[in-house]
């Protein structure tokens, strides 16, 4: 697929998804700061997405019902095991959407 690119207050990640022979989907994520410095890297062997907070330097990764928060350097502060999609608002209010359909607000 097109690579993208998620821009927040810690800087953008660039995010590349494809999809292999026989259907299997694999995520490459790149994160870099202001001035293009790389500050971590991700692979998965699925599909991710990333939301990035505008007004903090973290990161939330959702896929395969797995969210993790990650800091600037790329670790993980925070992660659940029901998190279908997160997102934040332009305020840096992180939401998830939960397997049970359940919204989150933190």
């Amino acid at each position: 697929g097109a690579p993208e690119c998620v821009f927040g207050a810690g800087g953008a990640v660039l995010v590349e998804h494809t999809v292999r022979e026989g259907g299997a989907r694999r995520t490459a994520m790149r994160a870099v700061d202001g001035t293009g410095r790389p500050l971590w890297s991700r692979d998965f062997d699925t599909e991710v997405f990333v939301a990035a907070d505008p007004r903090a330097p973290r990161f939330a990764l959702s896929g395969a019902a797995r969210f993790e928060l990650l800091d600037a350097g790329g670790r993980v502060t925070e992660g659940r095991d029901d998190v279908v999609s997160a997102s934040f608002t332009a305020g840096g209010e992180l939401v998830t959407v939960l397997v049970s359909g359940a919204v989150t607000r933190s």
